[in-house]
């Protein structure tokens, strides 16, 4: 049998460097936790399952929920060999809130990932997420409208965790926080949208015919 370590570098090898930092922060953690003399392994439970299914209670995001809808994945084509980004708009509230997000390029990928390398001190799972997402918002969020408001972010280029944290403010600290919380599931459904969007690219029969570019 694979040590997880192995299987843990298999996963990883095809996922997003900020989702594969973020798994490998919580495993650290995990691995912390469960530290001690070994155990038999207790017998499955079919609820453990579905208790994995519940939603995030901090941000109330239910991961593996989605799957890239033809539309998506015809868009993400044209945008790649279109040279430009991909975007995707989620309306929250009946349209009253918009929020766009889009991919970043490798140099901004690089930015993220210096912010990334220096949050490796922090210890808890938890706060290293919280800054994490204000990283990706920051990144990632290129509009969102409220009502008749509407504001164009421009891409970071911060690459301090300080700056990060001061600029997340700036955008959103005078919105009320539940309404960030949105933006927050938003975006966690981007990120898994834009890594199972890259896992079908090998997937010649769902792009055959995608359509003029």
């Amino acid at each position: 049998m694979a040590e997880p370590e192995t299987e843990v570098v298999k996963m990883g090898q095809n996922m997003d460097p900020v989702d594969r930092a973020c798994l490998k922060k919580t495993l650290e953690a995990v691995k912390e936790a469960t530290e001690g003399d070994p155990e038999e392994d207790p017998e499955e439970d079919p609820a453990d399952e579905e208790q994995e299914k519940k939603p995030c209670p901090h941000c109330g995001y239910v991961e593996g929920k989605q799957t890239p809808s033809r539309e998506d994945m015809e868009e993400y084509m044209r945008s790649i060999l279109g040279g430009r980004r991909f975007r995707k708009k989620y309306e929250l509230m009946k349209g009253q809130v918009e929020v766009c997000f889009q991919t970043v390029d490798t140099l901004e990928s690089e930015r993220m990932n210096t912010v990334i390398t220096k949050l490796a001190v922090v210890e808890d799972p938890i706060v290293f997420r919280a800054h994490l997402t204000k990283l990706q918002l920051v990144y990632l969020l290129a509009t969102f409208k409220i009502g008749e408001n509407v504001a164009e972010l421009k891409v970071s280029d911060i690459t301090d965790t300080d700056g990060i944290s001061e600029e997340f403010l700036k955008r959103f600290g005078k919105l009320d926080e539940s309404v960030v919380g949105m933006f927050v599931q938003a975006l966690n459904l981007f990120i898994e949208l834009k890594s199972l969007l890259v896992n079908e690219c090998f997937d010649k029969t769902f792009y055959k015919g995608a359509g003029p570019f």
